[in-house]
């Protein structure tokens, strides 16, 4: 059944579609809306799933029905580059916060991660073969497509996807193509990433947009050493501890990478809170707005919840804490 066809209005559609409905909605609906919302259902089900095993301590095994769905998009040629980039687009921390119980990232990375590799195993010649066309072509949708499928090949590991993104690095000229592939070589703990990551700072280091990507990639990763990465470049020249977007780009982007934050809570929430409360003395917008980080705090696991919300009182007890901040955290506890 295809739900409000040609009606594409930002609602909320509550309807329990069995996974035979939505597969046969992807391969033969000719709404595209409709066809990538069903996809978007599918592979959210299928997140929420595997999330649910990992919280029982269930082995993850994507279901082969749906990773077979994912091969028909990606092997299907009438699907424009660019939508076939969104059909393939897993589901985000932020919806998956939004549709859980418990905001438990590393059960969202583990399902995210294990659905990745299963696609990646059985498509690798295919997401090769395409990323390979892709990349000789210079349209908005080539791009979008040939960068997803190069963030496909680094979540699951693939042995070629350090080589891959670094020689994306080294010969794109064109801003899009060199930052995404910068981003997906700052998922990895390789030589590679650090030589693309000194050359980008070297060459960008003045210009004040795109050093603000280049501190947004490095807060994004999910690697181990994230939080010790983020700490010494917010100690250290040209970042600007009090420079708007440098703390935007760098404090907040790491503020809601809630895998990282929650990885190391003992550490990260106690720091998040101090420099708020440094930020909200100069300025109190931007320390407010680092607050939303603690958005989602009351759906934390309760181990995790205790320690953020034990650093957010202490937060509250500073006497001249800006009024925004005050009431944005006030809703926390």
């Amino acid at each position: 059944l295809s739900l409000n066809r040609e009606f594409s209005a930002p609602i909320k559609l509550h309807w329990n579609a069995s996974l035979a409905e939505l597969l046969h909605l992807i391969k033969f609906d000719s709404d595209s809306f409709n066809r990538r919302e069903s996809c978007f259902k599918m592979l959210l089900q299928e997140l929420q799933r595997l999330i649910s095993d990992y919280k029982g301590k269930k082995e993850l095994r994507p279901n082969a029905a749906i990773i077979e769905a994912m091969g028909y998009i990606l092997k299907d040629q009438k699907i424009d580059p660019h939508f076939k980039s969104l059909m393939l687009t897993l589901p985000g921390e932020d919806i998956l916060a939004q549709e859980e119980e418990i905001l438990d990232a590393k059960a969202f990375e583990a399902a995210n991660h294990s659905l990745s590799i299963a696609f990646v195993l059985k498509y690798e010649s295919t997401i090769i073969e395409l990323y390979n066309l892709h990349h000789k072509k210079e349209s908005e949708g080539d791009r979008a497509l040939k960068n997803h499928l190069l963030m496909y090949l680094v979540e699951a590991n693939h042995p070629n996807s350090i080589s891959i993104a670094y020689e994306q690095f080294n010969s794109s000229k064109n801003m899009t193509d060199k930052l995404n592939a910068l981003i997906a070589l700052c998922q990895t703990d390789s030589e590679e990433k650090q030589r693309s990551l000194g050359e980008f700072f070297n060459r960008w280091k003045d210009d004040a947009v795109v050093f603000n990507k280049w501190l947004q990639v490095q807060a994004s990763s999910r690697i181990s050493k994230t939080f010790e990465i983020v700490k010494k470049i917010a100690s250290t020249p040209p970042f600007n501890p009090e420079n708007p977007n440098n703390i935007y780009s760098l404090h907040s982007v790491l503020g809601r990478k809630h895998f990282v934050m929650q990885r190391e809570k003992e550490i990260t929430y106690p720091w998040l809170c101090n420099e708020i409360k440094r930020i909200d003395k100069i300025n109190p917008q931007v320390a407010a707005r680092l607050c939303s980080g603690f958005n989602f705090v009351k759906k934390f696991p309760d181990e995790i919840k205790v320690i953020a919300q034990k650093e957010i009182k202490r937060l509250l007890d500073t006497p001249d804490l800006s009024k925004n901040s005050r009431e944005l955290l006030e809703g926390c506890v």
